[in-house]
C-alpha cells in the first residue's frame, strides 16, 4: 500500500499524490468515506 501526504495550501487541505497515482487534467471527482 502506498501513502499519500495530506498538507495545507493557504485555507485549503491538499493531497500530494505519489508520481504513479498522478491524474492528467486539473479537476478530479472526490468521495467521502468514513470518518476521515
Amino acid at each position: 500500500m502506498d501513502t499519500a501526504r495530506l498538507f495545507r495550501s493557504g485555507r485549503s487541505q491538499a493531497v500530494r499524490l505519489p508520481k504513479e497515482y498522478r491524474f492528467a487534467g486539473t479537476e478530479v471527482v472526490v468521495q467521502h468515506f468514513g470518518n476521515g
